[in-house]
């Protein structure tokens, strides 16, 4: 019985892997046209988002600093502020650095 189960599994891995193997695609086919071999490019898609979540970054930032000065956004948290400011800073220059990397 536990032989029978080997083979079973086996043949499954076996043919699962087999079609895999034929069902790859290159990626010629989604590289963009201009684009140098070997190196990442950045569609359109990611760079909506990039952007986005920059752009969300620097909107939560700003906010943080206004309610250190104001109390209003936030409720006058420093420490609530402080979490802000630094997180806006870390995706700002995650998302600079990644599309320094990706142009």
């Amino acid at each position: 019985m536990e032989t029978q189960l080997h083979l079973l599994l086996y043949s499954f891995v076996a043919r699962r892997t087999s079609s895999l193997s034929r069902s790859r695609i290159s990626n010629q086919q989604f590289s963009a046209p201009n684009a140098v071999p070997g190196k990442a490019h950045m569609t359109p898609g990611i760079k909506k988002m990039l952007f986005g979540s920059m752009g969300v970054s620097i909107i939560v930032g700003i906010l943080a600093i206004v309610d250190v000065a104001t109390g209003f956004p936030f409720g006058g948290q420093t420490v609530l502020d402080i979490m802000f400011v630094l997180s806006a800073g870390l995706v700002g220059y995650m998302g600079f650095d990644t599309y320094k990397e990706l142009t």
